[in-house]
């Protein structure tokens, strides 16, 4: 006996014949494609694809730098960890090297790509083995460093005599369609690192100079042991690297007190640390660079975390720098390694950025660390900015609390500087110079003076005044010769401190 669906149609006399039906169903689908499909009740406008036959857009990674606040509901550097792994492909390589690695989070997300066919491969520091990832990956991974995936718990530092595994860097060959993804900074894998502790990680896509040096760095550090010299320096497209240890470094051969010396030592520099660990010998010397830099008129600031020592705090206050507490309510504090320049020379205006796993300690010259330079990332550099403001005015959400109104004592004459005292067109020009005391809170003008346009005109204002320097670009949009002095306002009615006049021409 046939099943209902064995059975073949019937048609009554009196019904719609196969013809007839073919017509109406023609006449149905025609009405349908004018007025639009109603699917269970929701209408797909006319000429819309159906959602079941959508093509979703590839995963791209984000590059440039990412923040983790303590505060916020979810750490943004973890998100984008968590992204980056999720859209790994099979047959690519995760490479990660570590200090501390208790987050079971992260390591099942590591597992679940390793079970898609992807490459992991793990170089942790050796106290890590306490905590549960370790515990679950080494026996799914292995060891063995031939292999396709392992886990390496180091014995100290992967690849020197002592110290440890500092470093703190992520890499994959692929993300999505995008190929060779970094990511550097100062995280560490635990719930302290990223419930407690403030961190920055820069992001870099689709950058195979990038990738390659710290895939090369990685091939020795997996196999932890002891290298002749263990000091590796390389350069890429805007921007460096340098990896520890360095046995032996002194003031002389220290990097961070190299790039801080070659930095120009006047007002056209700003530097801002914001460094958990800052102690000893090493810790000194880099106190005493800064301190230097800011008795010749650099701005120097510094967010100081829970190890910075009595001794570079004094350093650094006696000449003058702004320490900002690295400590906040509820045990928040900040773990970054972090520096930040801006200056001119030639001509030019630079920004850069040194972010990674470098406390400022001789420790560090023993442990395998890393440093990461990004030059001229204009973007990157303000919202850099932006994060060491909210570490360093946390109150006021990144804002810098309003000056107290000083009691004017008498007319102090302002000082001024040019860079230039000739500049092609649109080109920048800084003024620069000082005050006194007594007019910190106050706001300097840069006012020109042109023989085609009789009188004084304000060019440029200042912001309030929150320390005795000033600096103001010059506007050269205008060709010809001028005369330019720098006022200091007192009142909303009176302006005193003129400087002397100063000549400029501005040629093509």
């Amino acid at each position: 006996m046939l099943e209902a669906r064995d059975r073949p149609t019937v048609h009554r006399p009196g019904g719609p014949g196969p013809r007839r039906l073919i017509r109406l169903l023609g006449a149905v689908l025609a009405a349908s494609a004018l007025a639009g499909l109603v699917l269970g009740g929701t209408a797909v406008p006319a000429g819309a694809v159906p959602v079941s036959t959508r093509v979703a857009a590839p995963f791209v990674p984000v590059a440039g730098p990412v923040f983790g606040d303590p505060n916020a509901a979810h750490n943004a550097i973890m998100t984008r960890l968590f992204d980056n792994i999720a859209h790994t492909p099979p047959g690519a390589t995760i490479q990660i090297v570590g200090y501390s690695f208790s987050m079971n989070s992260v390591a099942t997300a590591l597992l679940a790509a390793h079970g898609r066919g992807v490459n992991v491969q793990v170089v942790m520091n050796g106290h890590s083995r306490i905590w549960s990832p370790a515990r679950r990956m080494v026996p799914a991974l292995g060891t063995d460093t031939t292999k396709g995936s392992f886990f390496v718990l180091t014995r100290g530092s992967a690849r020197g005599t002592g110290g440890v595994t500092h470093q703190k860097s992520w890499t994959f060959s692929r993300v999505g369609a995008t190929p060779d993804v970094v990511m550097v900074g100062s995280t560490n894998l635990t719930g302290y690192g990223t419930e407690v502790q403030w961190s920055d990680t820069y992001v870099y896509t689709a950058r195979p100079d990038v990738y390659g040096v710290y895939r090369s760095v990685f091939e020795i550090q997996k196999l932890d042991r002891p290298v002749v010299d263990p000091f590796v320096s390389d350069t890429f497209a805007r921007g460096a690297a340098y990896f520890f240890p360095r046995p032996g470094s002194t003031s002389d051969s220290d990097p961070t007190a190299v790039r801080i010396r070659a930095l120009p030592a006047n007002a056209s520099t700003t530097v801002r640390v914001a460094q958990f660990a800052w102690y000893g010998y090493r810790g000194m010397w880099l106190a005493r660079d800064l301190a230097t830099l800011k008795r010749a008129g650099a701005d120097v600031s510094v967010v100081a975390g829970e190890s910075v020592s009595t001794g570079v705090r004094s350093v650094l206050g006696v000449a003058g720098v702004p320490i900002y507490s690295g400590r906040y309510a509820h045990g928040k504090r900040i773990h970054d390694k972090l520096m930040l320049a801006s200056y001119w020379r030639a001509g030019r205006s630079h920004r850069v950025i040194w972010t990674g796993s470098d406390n400022w300690a001789d420790d560090s010259f023993t442990n395998d660390d890393d440093v990461l330079q990004i030059d001229d990332d204009v973007p990157g550099y303000r919202s850099y900015v932006r994060f060491f403001n909210l570490l360093a005015y946390p109150a006021g959400g990144g804002a810098p609390p309003p000056p107290a109104t000083p009691v004017l004592k008498r007319t102090t004459t302002v000082s001024m500087r040019l860079t230039h005292v000739r500049a092609h067109l649109r080109h920048q020009i800084l003024a620069y110079g000082g005050v006194r005391p007594d007019f910190l809170g106050r706001r300097v003008e840069l006012q020109r003076h042109r023989a085609d346009a009789p009188g004084w005109h304000t060019v440029v204002t200042s912001a309030r005044l929150q320390g005795p320097l000033y600096r103001l670009l010059v506007p050269t949009e205008l060709l010809g010769s001028w005369r330019l002095r720098i006022l200091v306002r007192t009142t909303a009615s009176a302006k005193t401190g003129r400087s002397r006049v100063l000549a400029l021409r501005v040629v093509r």
